[in-house]
C-alpha cells in the first residue's frame, strides 16, 4: 500500500470551505486506519504528529500566517511591473472557516495520535534487547540484529552521532542494511556475528546487539523505527 501522506499546508492551500477541508481528512484517515490496522505506523505517525502540532500553533496563534497563507492578486502595475496581493486573512469569513476546520481536525488529529502511540508502545513492549558474546567497550557503532516472530533476521549497521547548536545537543542513530539471514535453528546469533567479522576484519570485536520479539511486526514500516529509538535509550542506560 503507499502511504498517501497530507500535504503540510492543507489546512491554508486550494479552496477554503469546511466540507472540503473535511473531504480531505475523512480519505487521509481512512489510509491512516488502514495503516493501523496492518501495524504500519510509518510513515504516519511521524505525519501525524506534525499536523498535530501544526493545528495546535494556530490555535495558540503562534504559527506566522502571514508567510504561509494564500493570497490573492488584486491589482497589477504592469508600468512599474509590481503585483499588489489582497491578504485573505482580512476576511472574516475565511478566517472562521478555518477555525471550524481546526475545530473538527484537532480532535480526530487526537485520537490518531493515541492509536499510533498504543501500536507504537505495545511493539516496544515485545522486545528484547541484549548483546551477542563478548561485550565491546565502545557501544558508538557497531551491528544490530533485528528479528520479529519467525521472519528473516535484518542486519544493520549503526553509527551514534552527537549533532550540537547553540541550544541543544543530542544524539542520533544512522543505521545501514548489510545483510539478511534467513531464519533456520543452524543459525544462531552467535554464528551470524562469526560471518560479519570474517566480513568486516577491521573490526575486532565490532559492539554487536539483538532485538528481537517473539510476535511478528512488519519490519520497516514499524519494528525497525521503534527498535531504533529503544535501542538509543537502551545504549545510554547501559553508559
Amino acid at each position: 500500500m503507499g502511504a498517501k501522506k497530507l500535504h503540510k499546508d492543507w489546512l491554508t492551500e486550494g479552496l477554503i470551505d469546511f466540507e472540503y477541508k473535511k473531504y480531505i481528512l475523512l480519505a487521509y484517515f481512512k489510509e491512516v486506519d488502514i495503516a493501523f490496522n496492518r501495524t504500519h505506523l510509518y510513515p504516519f505517525l511521524s505525519d501525524i504528529i506534525d499536523h498535530y502540532n501544526r493545528l495546535k500553533s494556530f490555535n495558540e496563534g503562534q504559527q506566522n500566517m502571514e508567510v504561509s497563507f494564500p493570497k490573492k492578486i488584486k491589482k497589477i502595475d504592469w508600468e512599474n511591473f509590481l503585483i499588489e496581493y489582497e491578504n485573505m486573512l482580512e476576511d472574516d469569513n475565511c478566517i472562521r472557516e478555518l477555525q471550524c476546520v481546526v475545530d473538527y481536525a484537532m480532535p480526530k488529529f487526537e485520537n490518531m495520535l493515541n492509536s499510533g502511540k498504543e501500536i507504537f508502545e505495545f511493539i516496544e513492549d515485545k522486545m528484547e534487547i541484549y548483546p551477542v558474546g563478548l561485550l565491546s567497550n565502545y557501544t558508538e557503532e557497531g551491528f544490530m540484529m533485528i528479528r520479529s516472530g519467525m521472519q528473516d533476521t535484518h542486519v544493520y549497521e549503526y553509527r551514534v552521532s552527537l549533532f550540537e547548536n547553540l541550544n541543544t545537543r543530542y544524539r542520533t542513530l544512522k543505521t545501514k542494511l548489510v545483510s539478511t539471514y534467513q531464519t533456520s535453528w543452524s543459525r544462531s546469533y552467535e554464528r551470524i556475528k562469526k560471518e560479519l567479522l570474517v566480513n568486516y576484519k577491521s573490526l575486532s570485536n565490532p559492539a554487536t546487539y539483538v532485538i528481537e520479539s517473539a510476535l511478528p511486526f512488519p519490519i520497516k514500516e514499524s519494528f525497525l523505527p521503534v527498535a531504533k529509538r529503544r535501542f538509543m535509550a537502551y545504549l545510554v542506560s547501559e553508559c
